[in-house]
């Protein structure tokens, strides 16, 4: 099996990844807060091996909380490996795998891409990878229904038939802590095949019992022109948002969001879209859950109304500048919930929601849930912890030395104010 040649990179690589056990490992988002770290190869394998990892929030580049790791299954026998002008490249006889990072605007926190080069036709219209992941669950994303593109919802094509891919259990963000955000780990779009004429097709996604499975449809392969680019052009997406945007107004809509601390208060709520040809106001607000889909909730924080304007440029992250906490909140599910004025494209991805036509103003002391969109809201609280101290140090701060000295200011001060004297 190839090995990696270290006197034979060029300073382009060397400067982006280091060598780990004849694996390559990058900072494609080096943010302490949220540290996305992508992994070439298998750093606990001698040899290499084609292999994409990609591990977020983690305290170090050695550690992560979540992580999801492809390997392309083959029957290529002496496959070589090379590095240069900031692609990595394994290839076999018959078929390669190209390994880059990219950012634009559709990826804006960045991509990894985990390209698959077919020389020649295959065997089979199947490309095959294993899939083992820690921390993670995948929401496929279907074709919006007619009822939904009438509601004015929006999926992409490259997102129709994708995987949003979220933490498994509830991430809290607090003040000061990771930026968990809504949780979102990244997105594995589908892929787009395209052959030495130009000639596109799209190829279908499927995630099941640790496989994942690429399906090319077979005419394409029988009057392809050889070789064919992206044939699991497999992107990860580091987006920490919603894959898909629905314009709505005057509803309350909300995801389930599940607490394990007590007596926490929230500080800011965000949600992320922009407005959508009318100006207008938009406000966020906690109820308790009355259940998955429909129940009534009673009101725990809501804030003030932040004014957006009426173009897409206007893109991003809300965070209304004031929060009214009518109580703190302790271990159990909530609702984040939010609504507008004016039309506003929300973004989210198939999941989880529940949603009441609710005129715009003043918060509800109550909130009884119509149903269950099944959408999964991009939206988020933070907050901070009560006096008598988290649970979990490191989980809320992402490092514990630091969280230690942002809740002491030191060591020898909270001694001291502990003790009397140091």
């Amino acid at each position: 099996m190839p090995k990696i040649n270290s006197t034979k990179l060029n300073k382009e690589i060397t400067d982006k990844y280091s060598v780990v056990n004849n694996a390559f490992r990058a900072k494609v988002k080096d943010n302490p807060k949220d540290l996305v770290v992508a992994e070439i190869g298998d750093t606990k394998d001698a040899d290499f091996k084609p292999q994409m990892k990609i591990c977020r929030w983690g305290d170090t580049e050695n550690d992560n909380e979540v992580n999801v790791s492809l390997r392309l299954v083959h029957d290529e026998k002496t496959p070589t490996i090379t590095a240069k002008e900031g692609k990595i490249k394994w290839k076999g006889k018959d078929v390669e795998a190209h390994f880059y990072d990219f950012t634009n605007t559709d990826h804006p926190e960045g991509a990894s891409e985990f390209e698959v080069i077919l020389k020649k036709k295959p065997k089979t219209n199947v490309v095959k990878f294993t899939l083992v992941d820690k921390g993670v669950k995948y929401f496929y994303q279907p074709e919006l229904t007619q009822e939904e593109k009438d509601q004015g919802c929006v999926r992409p094509e490259n997102v129709v038939g994708s995987y949003a891919v979220y933490a498994s259990e509830q991430k809290t963000n607090w003040t000061g802590g990771k930026e968990y955000k809504c949780g979102k780990v990244g997105h594995i779009f589908r892929p787009k095949i395209i052959d030495s004429a130009g000639t596109e097709v799209w190829g279908e996604l499927n995630i099941e019992n640790g496989i994942l499975l690429v399906t090319i449809p077979q005419e394409f392969l029988d009057k392809a022109v050889y070789p064919v680019k992206h044939a699991a052009g497999l992107t990860f997406g580091f987006n920490g948002i919603g894959g898909s945007s629905t314009r709505v107004y005057s509803t309350i809509y909300g995801n389930i969001s599940t607490l394990s601390d007590n007596n926490v208060t929230p500080t800011a709520m965000s949600v992320y879209g922009y407005g959508y040809g009318t100006t207008g106001n938009i406000q966020l607000a906690i109820y308790t859950s009355g259940g998955a889909g429909t129940g009534t909730g009673t009101r725990k924080a809501y804030t003030n109304s932040a004014a957006f304007l009426a173009n897409i440029r206007n893109i991003g992250w809300w965070t209304p500048s004031s929060i009214t906490v009518d109580s703190n909140i302790s271990a159990a599910d909530y609702w984040l919930c939010w609504n507008a004025s004016a039309s506003f494209n929300i973004y989210h991805d198939a999941g989880n929601g529940p949603y009441s036509a609710t005129a715009f103003g003043t918060w509800p002391t109550s909130f009884v849930s119509g149903g269950n969109y099944g959408d999964y809201y991009s939206i988020y609280a933070t907050y901070t912890a009560s006096a008598s101290g988290p649970a979990n140090l490191k989980s809320r701060s992402g490092n514990l030395k630091a969280n230690i000295k942002s809740l002491s200011g030191n060591l020898i001060a909270n001694c001291k104010s502990l003790s009397g004297n140091a």
